[in-house]
């Protein structure tokens, strides 16, 4: 597992440095371009940016795979996708937009404010992904979100085992229906709801596999001391194969 997880994070850290780079030579251009075909092609590129995400969002085929085995963190778990997320695109968006607000510098209150902004927000978007993937993990403990700092932790005691808990393969998100919204961990403050969701488009795993195998550890506590097993992955396997 941390193999897997450093070489992602590797990846994930090379494509935001790439975002940045890339954002900022962009708004550099736009302010040294002239109004011509120059000048047009780069005020386009935020929309280029945006219509090339949500293009790579409604054209990518949702995972299809199955969840991995760490013995080691007695975990089962689901790697990151593909890392062109909104938040990287955040992250060539952002600073595209500093540096033609710097250009700016002296008109006004107004863009000095929106200079602080979006510098502060460049700073956040940065540090997440810098620090933290999108990750799914099912351990004898609970559903986690996040590595390696979790960004969200579901005790089995807090999932409501008789609730409705599945997937279509091309949802976005898994809706874990919450008996006890007490007992969720989250980084963040949050308002306590009755379900709580986890972002499965940008991790390897077939929603429809991550919804069964967390209703199966829910509505059966005795199996799931062996997660993180390969023996208890196969017989997972089997079970919702319909195989045993």
């Amino acid at each position: 597992m941390r193999e897997t997880i450093d070489r992602a994070l590797r990846r994930q850290r090379v494509l935001v440095v790439v975002a940045v780079v890339a954002g900022v030579l962009w708004g550099v251009l736009g302010t040294l371009a002239d109004r011509g075909a120059t000048g047009a092609v780069v005020a386009l590129a935020p929309i280029l940016l945006w219509l090339g995400y949500w293009g790579h969002e409604l054209f990518r085929s949702p995972s299809r795979t199955g969840l991995r085995v760490a013995p080691e963190q007695s975990t089962f778990f689901a790697p990151p996708r593909w890392p062109v997320t909104l938040p990287v695109v955040m992250t060539a968006w952002l600073p595209l937009q500093l540096v033609t607000y710097s250009a700016r510098w002296g008109r006004d209150a107004f863009w000095w404010f929106l200079l602080v902004v979006t510098a502060v927000a460049v700073a956040i978007v940065v540090r997440e992904q810098w620090l933290r993937l999108p990750l799914v993990e099912i351990t004898p403990d609970g559903v986690g979100y996040g590595w390696p700092r979790r960004t969200v932790f579901v005790p089995w005691a807090a999932v409501d085992r008789d609730g409705p808990l599945w997937a279509a393969q091309g949802d976005t998100f898994l809706r874990l229906p919450l008996v006890r919204p007490d007992l969720v961990r989250r980084s963040r403050l949050a308002r306590r709801r009755a379900e709580q969701r986890f972002r499965v488009r940008n991790v390897d795993v077939a929603p429809v596999f991550l919804a069964a195998a967390v209703r199966h550890y829910a509505r059966h506590p005795e199996h799931r001391t062996g997660i993180g097993t390969r023996e208890e992955y196969a017989r997972l396997c089997r079970t919702l194969t319909g195989g045993d």
